[in-house]
């Protein structure tokens, strides 16, 4: 990976990927989301000489989750954290409203409430995420998307298994859970305050 290449991307997409790589630390890696916290700036800048080891570190765990389930059984979709509503999100707005990236960062911090709201993660750790989430450039929804709509879509989410949309919830950094019958209600209230 040459990442000289990154000095040619606008800041907005840098950003956007630097969720990708949040998601990464959350779901696997804790020194990898320890790594961002010491380096990222606000505004999801990472310093261009850090940045080979945080792409190592990300592709190397992207590799060893896939090739632990390439026929995605089951495991493979620890990737999914925050892609969820984050695919939602990308519908209901319209494609090309937020970059991929930024509409995942939304459903990591989604995804993180429901998991407090279940007792699987601390609130003193979902905060760590969503400090690391909004300093990386965390978009705002715009009007018109609300909690009925997004729920309809990932009702037809491609991930579904048996009729339920598997959601990945974290229980700490570096470890999560997959999950299926979250409640209805859970999902709409915390869905109402992703903001």
């Amino acid at each position: 990976a040459d990442t000289k290449t990154l000095k040619t991307l606008p800041e907005r997409e840098f950003r956007a990927g630097m969720m990708e790589v949040i998601k990464y630390g959350v779901i696997k890696h804790p020194a990898l989301f320890k790594l961002i916290e010491e380096k990222m700036t606000e505004g999801g800048l990472y310093p261009l000489k850090e940045l080979p080891r945080v792409i190592e570190l990300s592709c190397r765990i992207k590799r060893n989750v896939v090739l632990e389930d390439e026929m995605e059984a089951g495991p493979r979709m620890i990737l999914n954290y925050g892609h969820t509503l984050g695919h939602a999100i990308e519908k209901n707005a319209g494609y090309g409203y937020y970059l991929h990236g930024e509409a995942v960062g939304i459903g990591m911090l989604w995804a993180n409430r429901i998991a407090v709201r279940q007792g699987l993660l601390s609130s003193k750790v979902s905060k760590r995420i969503e400090v690391i989430v909004k300093r990386a450039g965390f978009p705002s929804l715009p009007k018109g998307i609300n909690a009925p709509s997004l729920i309809e879509t990932m009702k037809k989410d491609k991930k579904k298994r048996q009729g339920e949309v598997p959601l990945i919830l974290p229980q700490d950094i570096g470890r999560v859970e997959i999950t299926k019958g979250i409640s209805p209600e859970d999902i709409k209230d915390e869905t109402e305050k992703i903001n």
